[in-house]
């Protein structure tokens, strides 16, 4: 291994070890969060690894909670898996367009609320036909 490499190893590794002691209690229990640290001026984006709930409306009120916590973690971007609204099983069901749009839109508010950008996988109805979308929200 070069030694270029190794320098950037042992900065990731301190650097990481910083972040963690930084993530507030109130992330615990949301899953696991990965974060990138990068250097001044770039973009700090925490991934969410969840496990879905039974009903979507509870995904919506943990990606809600999610929200708010990763950004007083400092990130700029948090990114939530595929189905992160619905959960798997919920893609097989058909959604009341009226609540998911409500859904939605409180995702939005939370977005901009907690001033960061949000990337967050969702079935997006379009006519009679359903598509495993990705929604960004900033």
């Amino acid at each position: 291994m070069s030694s270029d490499v190794k320098a950037f190893y042992e900065k990731f590794g301190k650097d990481l070890e910083k972040m963690k002691q930084s993530v507030p209690d109130t992330m615990k229990g949301f899953g696991t969060l990965f974060q990138a640290v990068m250097k001044p001026g770039s973009l700090m984006v925490a991934a969410v690894q969840m496990k879905f709930r039974s009903r979507w409306e509870e995904n919506v009120g943990h990606i809600v909670r999610t929200i708010q916590a990763t950004a007083q973690t400092g990130a700029d971007v948090v990114l939530f898996p595929e189905c992160a609204v619905t959960g798997y099983a919920g893609v097989l069901a058909e959604q009341p367009q009226p609540a998911m749009d409500a859904a939605l839109a409180e995702i939005a508010r939370a977005a901009k609320t907690a001033r960061i950008h949000v990337l967050v996988g969702c079935p997006v109805m379009r006519g009679r036909k359903r598509y495993n979308s990705f929604l960004v929200f900033d």
